[in-house]
């Protein structure tokens, strides 16, 4: 091949007679020579359609003639390539060779073009995308010359991804020398598969082409849904695509609340499921993967699933008459009739009752002690429960436990709180048992009632009562008075000491102890420590005696023990 010219139209009705030696009959190809205007008509010719000329060259100098068959009924929308449209030979100890390109756009690779020496030629091909094996194709060349080989699966692409074509054949067609420059690291060539030469360096590439086609894209429809819980409700989807044909037996994936469910589509392109949610509000996405060239496609759509019970949360004053109440709706938002059986359940009792009225609501009585609980309202019909948080509060608050020093001036207080949850006023009775001794004091103006607490040291409960309503709290009598058991030597005189502190545990000097020993009763005053100190004279070896030691109304005992 010596010289390349293109074919633009043709002309069936071309009279045989308008050439100099006429051939057996009309038609011709109207053809654009590549010498300018000057030449021919305008620089363009006809031949023959029975013109054999092409077949007289020297086979010695000239092997290869070519047949172009136009059968392309892709409407491909890009033609990657290196070369400029001209084949100037083939090389036969290359059996490898790959192009490199770079993505324009988002589309398909639909097929890739190239020459091959004959017919018969078993080939094979790879196509990678940013270096990963996208695709792998092989068969046997119908004829030599030019073939678009069409691509058995199609190869999404994006713009500015790399992907390459790594070509098996018997030869390898390439071009040289071109007016078009021919970059390195594009096109290469191999012996082997595995050792690859770079051709661009001697202005050489190998003719390699890929075609792409267009993405279509791919409608989905689908529509936000408000809807009762278990109403039947279901979730429709409609698959279309760029005309607005339905889309037929298409797999789509929903992605509902972390799950994932597959659904194909019927002969309208549609596919639904029913939405068997607890109530609230999720997203639903819905997903597509395109197949040959079509393009993926998602939508998102809002499903509010709305509540067949209505009950809130309360807080209420221990056996005031606040009490809890649940709605109840079928599954289109209108009210359970009345004398419908409903069942709540609170604190691990189940109790049942009856709607009431118009609005499809049902009451039940909290009665419980103070304290927090979960009360949870049953659906009789289709199975929701609804649970809320129930708060009683007690009457009586502002109890704390209390630790005092032996009658010092602290007092247990506590605040009484009326059904309206206001403190009471003055005159209101609470009763304190405390000891098994039950007290009743009245509350003050500011809804306080106190009890002093006169007790010997030790650990006590106090309970105080209101109404039925009960607190208990813990009290500490701490001693004021304290002493060690003595051990004496026969003869010897020694000090039984014992301290005393105040209300506030302090050291309280100039306060007098009562010491009783052996039926004898003394009189000490406290120095600036707090200690007050009872001389021992008495008894005999090995004698021991009980030491009591008083003041204001407690009394401690301690051991003396005389040794020899």
């Amino acid at each position: 091949i010596n010289h390349a010219v293109t074919l633009v139209g043709w002309d069936d009705n071309y009279p045989a007679s308008n050439f100099l030696n006429p051939p057996s009959g009309d038609g011709a190809w109207i053809i654009k020579n590549s010498w300018g205007t000057e030449w021919g008509d305008e620089g363009y010719f006809y031949l023959s359609y029975y013109d054999t000329s092409f077949n007289t060259q020297n086979p010695q100098q000239y092997p290869y003639y070519a047949a172009y068959l136009f059968n392309n009924t892709v409407p491909y929308n890009k033609n990657y390539q290196t070369d400029a449209g001209q084949l100037n030979n083939f090389v036969d100890q290359y059996k490898y060779f790959s192009n490199t390109y770079t993505a324009l756009e988002d589309d398909l690779i639909a097929a890739v073009g190239t020459y091959f020496d004959s017919d018969g030629v078993d080939y094979e091909f790879d196509i990678y995308v940013n270096g990963v094996l996208k695709h792998t194709q092989n068969g046997v060349s119908p004829f030599a010359g030019y073939h678009t080989i069409k691509l058995t699966q199609y190869v999404p692409i994006s713009a500015n991804d790399t992907f390459k074509v790594v070509f098996k054949s018997s030869s390898l067609p390439f071009e040289y020398n071109s007016r078009h420059h021919h970059k390195e690291n594009v096109s290469f060539g191999s012996v082997d598969g595995v050792n690859w030469e770079d051709l661009g360096k001697d202005n050489v590439t190998a003719i390699l082409k890929v075609y792409t086609i267009p993405m279509e894209s791919v409608i989905i429809q689908a529509e936000d849904i408000v809807m009762y819980y278990k109403n039947g409700t279901r979730f429709e989807v409609k698959l279309f695509d760029s005309q607005g044909n339905p889309f037929a037996n298409e797999n789509i994936t929903l992605f509902i609340n972390g799950v994932s469910y597959n659904r194909t589509t019927d002969e309208n392109g549609s596919a639904s499921i029913a939405i068997n949610l607890n109530p609230g509000n999720y997203t639903c996405s819905v997903s597509y993967i395109g197949r040959e060239n079509y393009t993926n496609s998602t939508v998102e759509n809002t499903i509010s699933v709305l509540s067949t019970i209505r009950g809130n949360d309360l807080v209420k004053i221990f056996r005031n008459e606040s009490q809890y109440y649940a709605t109840f709706l079928d599954g289109q938002g209108n009210p359970l009739a009345e004398g419908t059986n409903v069942t709540f359940n609170i604190n691990g009792v189940f109790y049942t009752r009856q709607v009431n009225g118009s609005e499809g609501k049902a009451k039940l009585n909290i009665n419980l002690e103070a304290g927090k609980y979960i009360i949870t309202a049953y659906h009789p019909f289709n199975n929701q429960t609804h649970s809320n948080n129930i708060t009683v509060l007690s009457r009586v608050i502002d109890n704390d436990d209390l630790v005092k020093y032996y009658r010092n001036g602290s007092q247990y207080v506590v605040t009484i709180l009326g059904s309206d949850g206001k403190v009471v006023g003055a005159g209101e009775n609470v009763t304190f048992n405390i000891n098994g001794v039950m007290y009743t004091r009245r509350t003050n103006e500011s809804g306080q009632a106190k009890l002093n607490i006169n007790l010997d040291p030790g650990n006590y409960t106090i309970t105080a009562m209101y109404n039925d309503c009960r607190v208990s709290n813990n009290i500490e009598v701490l001693p004021v008075l304290f002493a060690e058991d003595l051990v004496k030597k026969y003869g010897i005189s020694d000090q039984f000491k014992a301290l005393l502190v105040d209300g506030q545990g302090n050291p309280f000097p100039n306060q007098h102890i009562t010491f009783n020993i052996n039926g004898v009763f003394y009189q000490r005053t406290t120095n600036d420590e707090g200690y007050a100190a009872l001389n021992i004279r008495l008894g005999s070896p090995n004698d021991s005696y009980i030491i009591t030691s008083s003041f204001n109304g407690t009394n401690i005992s301690n051991k003396i023990t005389i040794v020899d």
